[in-house]
């Protein structure tokens, strides 16, 4: 009693540890406790709540392991290293569909590590043991689940691991200013690749992290691959090939003759654009045409102006102030100042 009151004092709320227990049935096995503790701000009354998990099947997966596993003493999750070791290897044991998620937190004021480590402590447990996940950065959490399921059930899962978050600290004001946004990828075990799942999860999480709610995000389509190509630094382009006529065809005459009258029709530079996208993506049967624009003296990315397809959802309201850091090849090509061609957009199968 002491010694947890003393921890409260020191605002270590949140404390995780594994041991070994006797079943009723004779048998040892893992199990993992979490260690909540809240004080009553009216009562300054001290409360403990305490849970605990059997991790068995998680110690079973370290088994397999060359060395020995690496993870945050507080909080319980593994390291960077150690999970994606981990989740290359059941990636190999399963034939299920599986899911990666990235998993995001943050505050619209200044982050505090302490909260940011109950948070982790308690995304740990709320995840469940039969999935992986490892701290990625302070931020950051990646979680893998062998036997995903549904994009229902891994949404739902995830959705309700934010709420527990948000339910057990009832105590800290500052959880009001977080949100929670996780980029989930999903399939089929046996063919996944742990550097494009990752990939296409951090750009899915990163698109959407400037919501105003929790939220977890899925890839919504093929056309996405192009902009996870645009976070690949090296990723090997060809210069955009010119076109090798000897003039435009019947068809293309008449998109470029519908553009430019839309254009001179339009009673605004704003109108205009939006009507030359329209007729380029009628014409070209896309998903989605857009503008690109450089702000803040070339250091954001924002989609200016955008056409959508029926059916499609817009993402002009996401991409608004997007760091071109996080565009590597994008920030290639401008210094260049060539077009590149991407290879392939199909995605890698993943969605």
């Amino acid at each position: 009693r002491d010694h947890l009151l003393e921890m409260l004092e020191k605002e270590k709320k949140w404390s995780s540890m594994s041991f070994r227990k006797v079943t009723p049935a004779g048998e040892i096995r893992w199990i993992r406790d979490v260690i909540d503790l809240q004080r009553d701000p009216k009562s300054d009354e001290a409360y403990m709540f305490a849970c605990f998990t059997d991790v068995q099947k998680r110690h079973e997966w370290e088994e397999r392991l060359k060395d020995a596993p690496a993870r945050r003493v507080e909080s319980g999750l593994y390291d960077a290293r150690t999970a994606r070791k981990l989740t290359e290897g059941l990636m190999t044991k399963y034939a299920e569909t599986c899911a990666l998620a990235m998993i995001r937190f943050g505050s619209s004021g200044k982050t505090d590590p302490k909260i940011s480590e109950w948070i982790q402590t308690a995304l740990a447990f709320a995840l469940g043991s039969d999935c992986v996940a490892g701290q990625l950065d302070a931020d950051t959490v990646l979680a893998f689940f062998p036997n995903g399921g549904s994009r229902y059930d891994v949404k739902r899962r995830l959705e309700d691991a934010f709420a527990y978050i948000r339910i057990s600290m009832p105590d800290v004001p500052d959880m009001e200013q977080y949100r929670f946004v996780a980029g989930v990828v999903m399939g089929d075990t046996e063919k996944a690749d742990y550097e494009m799942m990752t990939r296409h999860a951090s750009y899915v999480c990163g698109i959407w992290e400037k919501t105003t709610m929790d939220s977890v995000v899925f890839p919504s389509g093929d056309e996405d691959s192009a902009w996870i190509h645009l976070q690949e630094e090296d990723y090997d382009t060809d210069e955009a090939p010119a076109k090798e006529t000897d003039g435009l065809s019947e068809k293309e005459r008449e998109a470029a003759y519908d553009s430019v009258t839309a254009m001179l029709d339009a009673d605004s530079a704003e109108a205009s654009l939006n009507s030359v996208l329209k007729n380029i993506g009628r014409y070209y049967r896309a998903d989605r045409t857009y503008t690109l624009a450089l702000i803040n003296d070339g250091a954001e990315v924002t989609m200016s102006h955008e056409w959508v397809s029926k059916g499609r959802p817009s993402v002009r309201h996401i991409l608004f102030g997007v760091d071109i850091k996080k565009m590597p090849l994008l920030a290639r090509c401008l210094k260049e100042e060539r077009p590149f061609a991407v290879k392939n957009t199909d995605g890698g199968g993943y969605g």
